[in-house]
């Protein structure tokens, strides 16, 4: 599965006023920059055209199956059950929690493309621009805060930059179902005994049963599985074996040790039990005890692709320190 991580650097050319969660940023403006940059039809309505199949704005947001989706296998059998079909790109906002900001105070913010769309990364560049020109945040005396994006980075590289005007050639992109495997076969020699788990923007859609243990092991790596699997199938070629009911069942033997895990959001009642679901987001860190070796790579993959739901706007980044052997 491809999947292409890239570093935007921009500069304010306004003073501006930002929300401490920057996700809203690009939920409210992506979008609508993107049909601007893409857009060749000018409807205000997708349904119907004759260039959907071809146009960047329905892969994104209207996400369909892949076209051989119906011949993929079933998922294995256990509780990794999913009919969502995932964002193809992932925005990471900038991770200050500032609101008040300076003209010419960077504005630097990440992308993650998954399979074809990294074939489209000249126009999510032209659409960022795009965004810049609409505006930021709330609205001043003289309208919304404009940024320009300075230069595109993929890695190490520069592949754009704003003066230049031009994309540098090149796969920019790598294959993290290949190196899943490859971390699969070095976590059998490296074991692991204690991890702290970092929730760098809030958690969505994923919590235990109850608020004493928000994040409980199992419950984590139930999520986990489940986004690789449904990334893969989606994005990637070939088929991914995982024993997902055995390293679910494994995970119990792993337990937490410190939380710091706190709930934003209300619980809502569960329509289909007596249960209360909590929909809100979880945010802090979390640390773990046991065998958690052969786990690692699992939550490596996730370190890079966002987990839990709203991911396409920033949520879900996690980040594992303080491993220990």
């Amino acid at each position: 599965m491809l999947c292409g991580c890239y570093r935007f650097h921009g500069t304010l050319l306004d003073d501006a006023v930002l929300p401490e969660s920057k996700g809203s940023i690009f939920r409210n403006t992506f979008g609508l920059a993107l049909r601007h940059v893409v857009c060749a039809m000018k409807q205000k309505d997708c349904a119907g055209c004759i260039l959907d199949r071809r146009c960047l704005y329905p892969l994104l947001f209207l996400s369909p199956p892949p076209a051989n989706h119906h011949l993929l296998p079933p998922f294995p059998k256990g509780k990794i059950r999913s009919t969502t079909i995932p964002s193809p790109f992932v925005i990471e906002p900038p991770e200050t929690t500032g609101t008040s900001f300076r003209r010419e105070d960077p504005f630097d913010f990440g992308l993650i493309l998954f399979g074809r769309s990294n074939e489209h990364i000249l126009h999510f560049i032209q659409t960022f621009e795009e965004m810049g020109r609409l505006g930021i945040g709330r609205r001043m005396e003289k309208g919304r805060s404009r940024f320009v994006v300075a230069s595109v980075m993929a890695g190490d590289e520069i592949i754009w930059q704003g003066r230049e005007r031009s994309l540098r050639e090149g796969d920019f992109a790598e294959d993290l179902r290949a190196g899943l495997l490859a971390d699969k076969e070095k976590a059998s020699s490296s074991p692991v005994s204690a991890i702290t788990l970092h929730l760098v923007s809030p958690l969505v859609g994923v919590a235990g049963p109850n608020r004493e243990e928000a994040l409980p092991f199992p419950v984590l790596m139930q999520s986990i599985l489940g986004r690789i699997l449904t990334l893969n199938r989606t994005y990637g070629k070939g088929q991914l074996v995982l024993d997902a009911p055995g390293l679910i069942s494994r995970a119990a033997a792993v337990r937490v040790t410190e939380s710091s895990l706190r709930r934003r959001g209300e619980a809502r009642a569960d329509r289909r039990s007596d249960s209360s679901a909590h929909s809100g987001k979880i945010v802090g860190e979390v640390a773990y005890e046991g065998p958690l070796g052969e786990f690692l790579p699992y939550i490596r993959f996730c370190e890079r692709t966002h987990l839990g739901r709203e991911t396409s706007w920033g949520s879900g980044k996690i980040r594992v320190h303080s491993v220990q052997p």
